[in-house]
């Protein structure tokens, strides 16, 4: 029945426009490619229920926390199908089975860890549920300090990556995620204002601690023009010094 609502009808319009206009990579292509030529691999960044409901209702949305639980509630099953929905339709479209189900978590630093564990675990967990019987793997994303949630986050035994900010704690989040693969978000505020050696410090200390772990990436967002004058090129360089201390 969801098919027929207007936001699904909108992204089915935009599929036929472009599989009009457009012509797909070969089969043997597909693993090549970067994904997001495939229309509906890249529609496939789903957010979460806490990050379409606040996109929904904004700031109103997380006063509900306290004075409408039932309302969040209801408008998380909502989501939750539609997401659902969505997981199903999109690999049919591809001809392709799903391989990452990527959860965007980014709102939840703006709810304590009760409250995510009392309301919003259970949704998560369902999509988490979803990866394993499709047997995809199962991401989190959250672009800040995640250390408040880590032990929430450590109840999905299902979990294979987790995107997180540089203020987290990295100690806790090792013990605690030891066989996960971890990417740490670097703040671009951070590279503009450290020092060369507190740069050089922190990136050490991470890349030490995550030596036995799966694997550990990083990622910088949202560069503007300040970095790009010449700290950015320094970063690089030092980036690639504590690289070389580590493996050699």
């Amino acid at each position: 029945r969801l098919e027929k609502s207007e936001p699904v009808q909108k992204v089915l319009s935009q599929y036929n426009f472009l599989i009009q206009h457009y012509s797909f990579p070969e089969e043997r292509l597909f693993g090549e490619f970067n994904p997001h030529y495939r229309v509906w691999s890249s529609l496939q960044n789903l957010g979460s229920v806490i990050n379409n409901a606040f996109s929904i209702q904004g700031n109103e949305f997380l006063m509900n926390y306290l004075m409408n639980s039932n309302l969040v509630n209801l408008l998380y099953k909502n989501i939750l199908q539609l997401i659902l929905l969505c997981l199903e339709f999109f690999p049919k479209i591809d001809s392709s089975p799903l391989k990452n189900v990527f959860i965007g978590n980014c709102t939840v630093a703006m709810i304590s860890p009760q409250q995510y564990r009392d309301i919003n675990y259970q949704y998560d967990l369902k999509i988490m549920e979803f990866a394993r019987l499709k047997g995809a793997h199962f991401l989190i994303h959250q672009d800040s300090g995640v250390t408040p949630h880590l032990e929430n986050y450590a109840s999905f035994k299902y979990l294979h990556a987790l995107d997180f900010g540089q203020d987290t704690d990295f100690k806790k989040l090792v013990k605690l995620f030891p066989s996960v693969s971890l990417n740490c978000i670097l703040f671009p505020s951070w590279i503009y204002e450290a020092s060369c050696e507190e740069i050089s410090d922190q990136l050490l200390q991470i890349m030490t601690l995550a030596k036995d772990l799966p694997s550990l990436s990083f990622t910088l967002y949202e560069i503007d023009t300040l970095l790009t004058k010449e700290k950015i090129f320094m970063f690089y360089e030092i980036f690639k010094k504590c690289l070389e201390r580590i493996l050699y």
